[in-house]
């Protein structure tokens, strides 16, 4: 696309399974976050119809909930209007029509994703300009490289893929059907292993809570019960449960899904098996540039445990964890949609109206004009 406005801060909509993070390019971190679920009453009476985000949940027993989105790519058209429609007006405060909009999609993201995407926000909010992005080049981007592998532990699963120079390399993605939301679960079977339990609805909740704020990833699962120390998890309504084994035992399914009852290698063999699909020559780079993302990486101690599974044999392993792991791919997005060298990856609504949504595709972020 040529002729957009540089100085035109465009919005950047993180679009992700649990929550949508949205705010502006150039900015150091979204201005929103809410959870990506969408409510309509159960009573047909109702004078609203839509719900979206935190208020739905609040509100979720009065309502039918819809994820649209799943494992990242849109799963209900309207759904997904509802909630952009909710980050663009509602909490951006924008008129969709007068800027352009940079969207993320998953990194096996699909054709039929994007057009669906294309749909709402060409034909139904008029937007002059669209960009769709993978999740982890924008990481690698706000981890200032352009090389590495990106290792996502997101809500419903974990990916591992190997950029070269920008650009994802075929055949790298290995997957772990393991996130945020099985560890959630973990966590509330584990509580109530501890004699806590909660009502229906608001365990997954709380046990979401108490897991943020306790949970650790052990150097040595089979030496940790020895060691760990209790603690104290202060709930809403200043209640306060003690916490044992579960600190530790939670988070150990990304490193052994059995115990989520998955038969698949964890985290590190998620990892080994992305940087093996890829050149045997750059396999000793790629070892010393893994990149976390993602909120559950924040879990102490986990990149530690990553670089001693994956380090033997004479590897060097680092690990590149940065602080504001849990954002990554929306700062990488807000960096992405600022740089004059990515202008024109912009896909135009005029492009959209001649072509159709095969005019469409992903970019990234240092990929060659």
């Amino acid at each position: 696309m040529t002729g957009l406005e540089t100085d035109i801060q465009a919005p950047v909509i993180d679009l992700g399974s649990a929550n949508v993070r949205a705010g502006f390019a150039g900015e150091d971190a979204p201005r929103t976050v809410f959870s990506d679920i969408v409510g309509t009453p159960k009573d047909a009476r109702a004078s609203r119809r839509v719900y979206v985000g935190d208020e739905a949940r609040g509100m979720s027993s009065t309502l039918h909930i819809v994820h649209p989105v799943r494992n990242g790519s849109v799963t209900d058209q309207s759904g997904v209007e509802a909630v952009l429609r909710h980050a663009l007006v509602d909490e951006l405060r924008i008129e969709p029509s007068e800027q352009p909009v940079l969207v993320t999609e998953p990194v096996d993201g699909t054709q039929d994703h994007r057009e669906r995407l294309a749909r709402v926000l060409f034909d139904s909010f008029k937007v002059p300009a669209l960009q769709v992005v993978d999740t982890s080049s924008l990481a690698l981007c706000a981890a200032g490289r352009t090389t590495g592998v990106v290792v996502d532990v997101g809500w419903e699963r974990s990916t591992a893929v190997v950029i070269v120079d920008g650009v994802l390399q075929p055949g790298t993605l290995a997957t772990l059907a393991v996130g945020g939301r099985a560890l959630t679960a973990r966590m509330v079977d584990l509580l109530a292993e501890e004699g806590h339990t909660f009502a229906s609805g608001s365990a997954r909740e709380l046990a979401e809570g108490v897991k943020e704020r306790v949970c650790y990833v052990a150097d040595d699962p089979r030496q940790e019960a020895d060691r760990c120390t209790p603690r104290v998890a202060e709930l809403p309504g200043r209640e306060r449960i003690k916490v044992e084994q579960a600190q530790y035992l939670c988070p150990e399914a990304l490193f052994d899904p059995s115990l989520a009852g998955i038969d698949t290698p964890g985290l590190a063999g998620v990892v080994s098996a992305a940087i093996d699909a890829a050149a045997p020559g750059l396999r000793s780079e790629l070892y010393r540039g893994i990149v976390l993302v993602g909120g559950s990486t924040l879990l102490t101690s986990l990149p530690d445990r990553l670089v001693r599974e994956l380090s033997g044999q004479g590897k060097e392993v680092r690990v590149v964890a940065p602080p504001e792991r849990k954002y990554s791919t929306w700062i990488g997005g807000a960096v992405h949609a600022s740089l004059a060298s990515t202008q024109h990856q912009w896909t135009a609504k005029e492009q959209y109206d001649e072509k159709g949504p095969a005019s469409l595709t992903s970019t990234s972020p240092h990929a060659p004009a």
